[in-house]
């Protein structure tokens, strides 16, 4: 996921332009269910996989700017991000649960 990303970022610091949000939501969402996806056995695990990943998404791309989201990509440990991420981690959880 995050080589995608940042090889979507470094194509456009090349080309002058920046990626935008929308951009930037479905490279992750493409790359998070490829990546969980290997793990998953069955058809009812990969929706999962997908819901959770969809809504991780989209609650990210609502909630954190381009800059926080390039901040991301470059350090995911970025204790400011990682504080912004767990409440999304824990709703898009509780939402797979349903």
């Amino acid at each position: 996921m995050k080589k995608l990303l940042l090889l979507t970022i470094i194509g456009c610091n090349v080309f002058a332009c920046t990626p935008s949000k929308d951009q930037l939501m479905k490279e992750f969402i493409n790359s998070c269910i490829d990546e969980a996806g290997r793990a998953a056995k069955d058809d009812e695990t990969k929706k999962l996989i997908t819901d959770y990943c969809n809504c991780a998404g989209q609650k990210m791309t609502d909630q954190f700017s381009v800059e926080e989201l390039q901040r991301l990509i470059k350090n995911p440990n970025d204790a400011e991000i990682v504080r912004k991420l767990e409440p999304i981690i824990n709703t898009c959880s509780e939402l797979v649960k349903k």
